[in-house]
Protein backbone atom coordinates (compact mmCIF):
# COMPACT_ATOMS: atom_id res chain seq x y z
CA UNK A 1 0.00 0.00 0.00
CA UNK A 2 1.76 3.15 -1.21
CA UNK A 3 0.83 6.70 -0.30
CA UNK A 4 -0.29 9.04 -3.09
CA UNK A 5 2.54 11.30 -4.31
CA UNK A 6 0.31 14.38 -4.72
CA UNK A 7 2.00 16.81 -2.31
CA UNK A 8 -0.07 19.89 -3.18
CA UNK A 9 -3.22 18.49 -1.63
CA UNK A 10 -5.89 15.95 -2.43
CA UNK A 11 -8.76 16.72 -4.80
CA UNK A 12 -12.26 17.18 -3.46
CA UNK A 13 -15.46 15.96 -5.01
CA UNK A 14 -17.71 18.66 -6.43
CA UNK A 15 -20.20 17.95 -3.63
CA UNK A 16 -17.89 19.34 -0.93
CA UNK A 17 -15.80 21.89 -2.83
CA UNK A 18 -17.71 24.76 -1.22
CA UNK A 19 -17.47 23.37 2.31
CA UNK A 20 -13.75 23.48 3.08
CA UNK A 21 -11.74 26.71 3.24
CA UNK A 22 -9.21 25.34 0.73
CA UNK A 23 -9.66 24.31 -2.93
CA UNK A 24 -8.01 20.96 -2.13
CA UNK A 25 -7.79 18.78 0.95
CA UNK A 26 -4.59 20.06 2.52
CA UNK A 27 -2.10 17.48 3.72
CA UNK A 28 -1.10 17.59 7.37
CA UNK A 29 -4.49 18.87 8.52
CA UNK A 30 -6.96 17.58 11.10
CA UNK A 31 -10.69 18.04 10.50
CA UNK A 32 -13.74 17.25 12.59
CA UNK A 33 -17.16 16.21 11.26
CA UNK A 34 -20.30 16.33 13.40
CA UNK A 35 -24.05 16.54 13.02
CA UNK A 36 -26.52 18.63 14.98
CA UNK A 37 -29.23 16.05 14.29
CA UNK A 38 -29.56 12.28 13.94
CA UNK A 39 -28.78 12.17 10.20
CA UNK A 40 -26.29 13.49 7.69
CA UNK A 41 -22.94 12.80 9.35
CA UNK A 42 -22.12 9.62 7.41
CA UNK A 43 -23.20 11.19 4.11
CA UNK A 44 -20.90 14.18 4.61
CA UNK A 45 -18.04 11.97 5.78
CA UNK A 46 -18.22 9.73 2.70
CA UNK A 47 -18.46 12.76 0.43
CA UNK A 48 -15.15 13.96 1.89
CA UNK A 49 -13.53 10.61 1.09
CA UNK A 50 -14.94 10.39 -2.45
CA UNK A 51 -12.57 12.91 -4.04
CA UNK A 52 -9.28 11.57 -2.62
CA UNK A 53 -10.13 7.90 -3.23
CA UNK A 54 -11.29 8.66 -6.76
CA UNK A 55 -7.94 10.28 -7.52
CA UNK A 56 -6.02 7.20 -6.37
CA UNK A 57 -5.32 8.17 -2.76
CA UNK A 58 -5.74 5.63 0.02
CA UNK A 59 -8.40 6.23 2.67
CA UNK A 60 -9.33 4.44 5.89
CA UNK A 61 -12.55 4.41 7.89
CA UNK A 62 -12.09 3.42 11.53
CA UNK A 63 -14.83 2.61 14.04
CA UNK A 64 -17.85 2.80 11.71
CA UNK A 65 -19.33 -0.73 11.55
CA UNK A 66 -22.78 0.41 10.36
CA UNK A 67 -21.60 2.06 7.12
CA UNK A 68 -22.85 -0.15 4.30
CA UNK A 69 -21.21 -1.07 1.02
CA UNK A 70 -24.21 0.45 -0.77
CA UNK A 71 -23.67 3.84 0.90
CA UNK A 72 -19.97 3.72 0.05
CA UNK A 73 -20.71 2.96 -3.59
CA UNK A 74 -23.46 5.59 -3.97
CA UNK A 75 -21.32 8.31 -2.42
CA UNK A 76 -18.65 7.85 -5.10
CA UNK A 77 -15.95 6.44 -2.82
CA UNK A 78 -13.62 4.00 -4.61
CA UNK A 79 -14.02 0.93 -2.39
CA UNK A 80 -10.79 -0.56 -3.77
CA UNK A 81 -8.91 2.36 -2.18
CA UNK A 82 -10.73 2.22 1.17
CA UNK A 83 -9.52 0.29 4.22
CA UNK A 84 -12.20 -0.55 6.79
CA UNK A 85 -11.47 -1.11 10.47
CA UNK A 86 -14.98 -1.44 11.92
CA UNK A 87 -13.98 -2.50 15.45
CA UNK A 88 -10.61 -1.00 16.51
CA UNK A 89 -11.31 -1.59 20.21
CA UNK A 90 -9.80 0.37 23.06
CA UNK A 91 -6.51 0.84 21.18
CA UNK A 92 -8.05 2.91 18.42
CA UNK A 93 -5.38 5.59 18.83
CA UNK A 94 -2.63 3.06 18.08
CA UNK A 95 -4.62 1.85 15.06
CA UNK A 96 -4.93 5.41 13.74
CA UNK A 97 -1.24 6.07 14.31
CA UNK A 98 -0.28 2.97 12.34
CA UNK A 99 -2.64 3.83 9.48
CA UNK A 100 -1.24 7.36 9.19
CA UNK A 101 2.12 5.89 8.25
CA UNK A 102 0.84 4.63 4.93
CA UNK A 103 -2.63 6.00 4.22
CA UNK A 104 -3.50 9.47 2.91
CA UNK A 105 -6.82 10.12 4.67
CA UNK A 106 -7.77 8.45 7.96
CA UNK A 107 -11.31 9.02 9.26
CA UNK A 108 -11.90 7.80 12.81
CA UNK A 109 -14.90 7.69 15.10
CA UNK A 110 -13.80 9.03 18.48
CA UNK A 111 -15.62 6.86 21.04
CA UNK A 112 -14.89 8.99 24.11
CA UNK A 113 -12.99 11.89 25.49
CA UNK A 114 -9.45 12.32 24.22
CA UNK A 115 -7.00 14.44 26.21
CA UNK A 116 -5.39 17.44 24.51
CA UNK A 117 -1.95 15.82 24.77
CA UNK A 118 -3.05 12.60 23.02
CA UNK A 119 -4.90 14.55 20.35
CA UNK A 120 -1.82 16.71 19.82
CA UNK A 121 0.35 13.62 19.29
CA UNK A 122 -1.95 12.24 16.58
CA UNK A 123 -2.25 15.63 14.87
CA UNK A 124 1.54 16.02 14.97
CA UNK A 125 1.95 12.60 13.36
CA UNK A 126 -0.58 13.61 10.72
CA UNK A 127 1.58 16.62 9.86
CA UNK A 128 4.81 14.60 9.81
CA UNK A 129 3.33 11.93 7.57
CA UNK A 130 1.59 14.55 5.38
CA UNK A 131 -1.71 12.80 5.78
CA UNK A 132 -5.22 14.00 6.65
CA UNK A 133 -6.99 13.08 9.88
CA UNK A 134 -10.79 13.32 10.09
CA UNK A 135 -12.29 12.87 13.57
CA UNK A 136 -16.04 12.34 13.64
CA UNK A 137 -18.82 11.50 16.07
CA UNK A 138 -18.53 11.01 19.80
CA UNK A 139 -16.10 13.54 21.25
CA UNK A 140 -14.33 14.08 17.95
CA UNK A 141 -15.81 17.57 17.68
CA UNK A 142 -13.73 18.62 20.70
CA UNK A 143 -10.44 17.78 18.99
CA UNK A 144 -8.19 20.67 20.03
CA UNK A 145 -5.85 20.57 17.01
CA UNK A 146 -8.54 20.75 14.29
CA UNK A 147 -7.94 23.28 11.50
CA UNK A 148 -11.57 23.11 10.31
CA UNK A 149 -14.77 21.91 11.97
CA UNK A 150 -17.71 20.79 9.81
CA UNK A 151 -21.21 20.40 11.23
CA UNK A 152 -24.34 19.18 9.45
CA UNK A 153 -26.93 21.68 10.62
CA UNK A 154 -29.85 20.24 8.65
CA UNK A 155 -30.52 17.27 6.37
CA UNK A 156 -33.39 16.79 3.91
CA UNK A 157 -34.04 13.62 1.93
CA UNK A 158 -35.90 13.30 -1.38
CA UNK A 159 -37.34 10.40 -3.32
CA UNK A 160 -40.41 9.24 -1.44
CA UNK A 161 -43.68 9.90 -3.22
CA UNK A 162 -47.25 9.32 -2.08
CA UNK A 163 -46.58 6.26 0.07
CA UNK A 164 -43.94 4.76 -2.19
CA UNK A 165 -40.50 5.36 -3.65
CA UNK A 166 -36.88 5.27 -2.47
CA UNK A 167 -34.67 7.82 -0.77
CA UNK A 168 -32.37 8.86 -3.60
CA UNK A 169 -31.12 12.38 -2.90
CA UNK A 170 -29.94 14.15 0.21
CA UNK A 171 -29.51 17.87 0.80
CA UNK A 172 -27.23 18.91 3.66
CA UNK A 173 -26.76 22.34 5.17
CA UNK A 174 -23.18 22.35 6.47
CA UNK A 175 -21.48 24.99 8.58
CA UNK A 176 -17.68 25.31 8.63
CA UNK A 177 -15.57 26.93 11.33
CA UNK A 178 -12.03 27.89 10.39
CA UNK A 179 -9.82 30.26 12.40
CA UNK A 180 -12.84 31.71 14.19
CA UNK A 181 -14.82 32.31 11.01
CA UNK A 182 -18.06 30.54 10.18
CA UNK A 183 -19.48 29.83 6.72
CA UNK A 184 -22.48 27.82 5.53
CA UNK A 185 -22.87 25.82 2.32
CA UNK A 186 -25.29 23.36 0.75
CA UNK A 187 -24.02 19.86 -0.02
CA UNK A 188 -25.62 17.21 -2.25
CA UNK A 189 -23.57 14.11 -1.33
CA UNK A 190 -25.40 11.74 -3.69
CA UNK A 191 -25.85 14.00 -6.70
CA UNK A 192 -27.91 17.07 -7.52
CA UNK A 193 -31.58 17.00 -6.68
CA UNK A 194 -33.68 16.15 -9.74
CA UNK A 195 -36.37 18.42 -11.07
CA UNK A 196 -39.55 18.01 -9.02
CA UNK A 197 -42.22 15.86 -10.60
CA UNK A 198 -45.23 17.93 -11.55
CA UNK A 199 -48.47 16.27 -10.57
CA UNK A 200 -51.76 17.42 -12.08
CA UNK A 201 -54.28 17.95 -9.32
CA UNK A 202 -57.86 17.03 -10.16
CA UNK A 203 -60.40 19.55 -9.02
CA UNK A 204 -63.81 18.05 -8.51
CA UNK A 205 -66.84 20.26 -8.00
CA UNK A 206 -69.01 18.19 -5.69
CA UNK A 207 -71.68 20.87 -5.41
CA UNK A 208 -75.12 19.94 -4.22
CA UNK A 209 -75.03 16.51 -5.84
CA UNK A 210 -72.50 15.25 -3.30
CA UNK A 211 -71.52 11.63 -3.80
CA UNK A 212 -73.41 11.37 -7.09
CA UNK A 213 -71.15 13.93 -8.79
CA UNK A 214 -68.00 12.30 -7.37
CA UNK A 215 -69.14 8.90 -8.62
CA UNK A 216 -69.86 10.46 -12.00
CA UNK A 217 -66.36 11.83 -12.19
CA UNK A 218 -64.74 8.51 -11.33
CA UNK A 219 -66.88 6.51 -13.71
CA UNK A 220 -66.26 8.91 -16.59
CA UNK A 221 -62.54 8.33 -16.18
CA UNK A 222 -63.27 4.64 -16.77
CA UNK A 223 -65.41 5.39 -19.79
CA UNK A 224 -68.69 4.47 -18.09
CA UNK A 225 -71.46 6.90 -17.33
CA UNK A 226 -72.33 6.94 -13.64
CA UNK A 227 -75.86 8.06 -14.47
CA UNK A 228 -76.55 4.72 -16.12
CA UNK A 229 -75.37 2.98 -12.98
CA UNK A 230 -76.82 5.14 -10.27
CA UNK A 231 -80.21 5.89 -11.86
CA UNK A 232 -82.82 3.22 -12.75
CA UNK A 233 -84.09 3.11 -16.37
CA UNK A 234 -87.24 5.08 -17.15
CA UNK A 235 -90.41 2.97 -17.27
Amino acid sequence: MARSIDTDGLPLSTAVESVLPWPRLRRGTTLTVASAGPAGLTSLLLALLAGPSGSGAWCALVGAPTVSASAIRRSGVDASRLALVPHPGDRWESVVGALLEGIDVVAVHVPGHISPSRAARLSAKTRRQKGVLVAFGGDGTDWPQAEARLTVEQSTWYGLGWGRGLLRHCELTVSTRHHGRRATATVWPYGVRPEPVRRETEQIDIGAAGVTSLAEHRQKRKGVSARAILRPPLS
